[in-house]
């Protein structure tokens, strides 16, 4: 089943030149939207349709995740290391015990977002709306919007 449209899927599978990607991996990511524990470091998902997508513990240092729909997706103890997700909607995401050091969060829609126990050491946080989100610490704080 494919969940991406025509125009984000012809970017998903567009990845950066890197010696990195497992394209078998992505490929299991398109047809399922489900990919728990791959390796998509430096991926391209530019704009991509992750909404609900399972990448629990799934490698994704480097990975360009700018416009990716990640609303409801499972994150949980994923690899987000310098990843990019500026401006996009992640609302519902499960991020929690997710690595986002150095993570470019700029304008990101983190509404009702778990982020307990996740590391946000240097991570770009600027402008973000952050309405019922669960912070590292396990509060529950509102900022932003």
């Amino acid at each position: 089943m494919k969940r991406l449209p025509g125009l984000a899927l012809a970017a998903l599978l567009w990845a950066t030149p890197s010696m990195a990607l497992n394209q078998t991996h992505l490929d299991r990511l398109v047809a399922t939207n489900s990919c728990p524990g791959c390796d998509l470091s430096d991926a391209n998902l530019y704009m991509a349709n992750l909404s609900g997508a399972d990448l629990s513990g799934a490698d994704l240092t480097g990975a360009n995740l700018m416009g990716a729909n990640l609303s409801g997706a499972n994150l949980t103890g994923a690899d987000l290391v310098n990843a990019k997700l500026y401006d996009r909607a992640s609302g519902g995401a499960d991020l929690s015990g997710a690595n986002l050091t150095g993570a470019d969060l700029r304008g990101v829609n983190l509404t009702s977002v778990n982020l307990t126990g996740a590391n946000l050491t240097g991570a770009d946080l600027r402008g973000t709306c952050t309405v019922n989100t669960t912070w590292t610490d396990g509060t529950n704080r509102t900022y932003g919007c």
